[in-house]
């Protein structure tokens, strides 16, 4: 496959109006930065593109469960889908209510469960052995504490449609629903609800909606209990400039709303559809600076820069499984050099410490990163790194995590101070 080599980018000369190089200089570097009106905007985007109501957008803050940017969201009226206990934890310290928060994880232990019992989370589960422990759970709290966990009788099934994700490791199968009708009734457990993942950075939006008729005709089937129909995560975000394949929201929205309105028709009342968007809601607010320590310029043509930030900053996870490419802009100056092939690369030995890439014959996927000639102190911003950046930062190779800021309108507000080795040593007790 030929590599395609991406053109340069455009600079940064802002982010939220304040200059990258002011936000290194003040808070140091790496560092990781939020621009709170842009996720504004992606947030209003994704509201705006869907008629249909009631519908709520639930966050999901896998992507980035930072306080400062859940607090946000919850401010613009989004709920949050929690993955783990420790997302419910999160959402509830940022000011989020029970009512607020959806839990959608899986493979829920007895702690889990009476955490959420105890709170009053209503959940979404992925198979019949876990609506099985979950009534058994439920039965056992309220005896346990003399309690009534009401909220928490209302269940949702995430489903397993077997056409579409044979592999999948979760969810109850459309074969499995009458048994999983058998267990509610036999445990006075409502069904309430279905919920159904299509998959991970979902482009083709097209390709997104197929299965959604199937998961409607299973709503269906109870009828008599349903209150919400969720469609989960997975809404693609382009990080490419220039590519054809972007998530189109608004057939999205249009999509859904029929979908919902025929259903709610034959209910004869309304349902509520609940999405849960997390990449597409902040991926493009996240900035992450670094600074230049090193550049090498190649006898055969081009440079390679060597930053102070790492892929354990910036996992490679997030490139692999999320996305495949990021962006990277020199900030702070201006200059007219042609831009050339460019390596940057991390601050360790590791050997794919790669921050971005320049284009290599035979090697795929390639990157194809331009940049101006760079110096020894250049500050370079890798952009969109709102989603599944920090959130996979590590202490790999024993690297302190980067401070994030956020910036609001010309405001800006540290919203985790810079991990120290002091931090990173607190917890051994060697």
């Amino acid at each position: 496959m030929t590599s395609t080599i991406e053109p340069p980018t455009e600079p940064v000369p802002a982010i939220g109006g304040v200059p990258p190089d002011v936000l290194a200089e003040r808070y140091g570097t790496p560092l990781y930065v939020y621009d709170a009106d842009a996720i504004r905007a992606a947030y209003s985007r994704i509201e705006a593109a869907v008629p249909y109501r009631p519908h709520r957008i639930h966050y999901a803050c896998v992507a980035n469960a930072n306080l400062a940017l859940m607090r946000l969201i919850g401010s613009l009226g989004g709920g949050i889908h929690a993955n783990t206990w420790g997302d419910v934890l999160m959402a509830l310290h940022a000011g989020f209510c029970a009512d607020d928060i959806m839990y959608s994880g899986g493979q829920l232990g007895p702690e889990d469960m009476f955490n959420l019992f105890s709170h009053g989370i209503a959940a979404n589960v992925s198979s019949l052995s876990q609506l099985r422990s979950y009534s058994a759970g439920l039965r056992a709290f309220e005896e346990r504490t003399g309690e009534r966990a009401d909220a928490c009788r209302l269940v949702g099934l995430r489903l397993h449609l077997e056409d579409e994700k044979p592999f999948s490791r979760m969810g109850v199968k459309i074969s499995e629903i009458d048994e999983a009708l058998a267990i509610g009734a036999s445990e006075n457990i409502e069904i309430a609800g279905v919920h159904y993942y299509r998959g991970t950075g979902t482009l083709t939006t097209q390709h997104f909606l197929r299965p959604f008729e199937t998961v409607i005709d299973v709503a269906r089937r109870f009828a008599d209990t349903l209150r919400y129909v969720d469609v989960g995560g997975g809404f693609g975000f382009q990080y490419r400039d220039g590519r054809t394949a972007q998530f189109d929201w608004d057939a999205c929205g249009e999509a859904f709303t029929a979908m919902l309105e025929q259903l709610t028709s034959e209910l004869g009342r309304s349902v509520l559809l609940i999405f849960e968007p997390g990449r597409s809601v902040v991926a493009s607010a996240g900035f992450l600076l670094t600074r230049v320590l090193a550049v090498d310029r190649r006898a055969a043509g081009g440079q390679i820069a060597g930053v102070d930030t790492t892929t354990s900053h910036v996992s490679k996870e997030t490139y692999r499984v999320y996305g495949g490419y990021r962006r990277i802009a020199l900030v702070g100056r201006s200059t007219d050099e042609r831009a050339v092939m460019t390596d940057v690369v991390g601050c360790t030995t590791f050997s794919d410490d790669y921050i971005g890439r320049a284009a290599r014959h035979g090697q795929q996927p390639e990157r194809g990163l331009l940049l101006p000639p760079l110096r020894e102190g250049d500050l370079l911003a890798v952009l969109d790194t709102g989603a599944y950046g920090f959130a996979f930062a590590s202490n790999f190779l024993n690297r302190p995590r980067p401070a994030e800021v956020i910036v609001d309108r010309g405001e800006v507000r540290l919203v985790r101070r810079r991990e120290t080795y002091d931090d990173m040593m607190r917890l051994q007790t060697g």
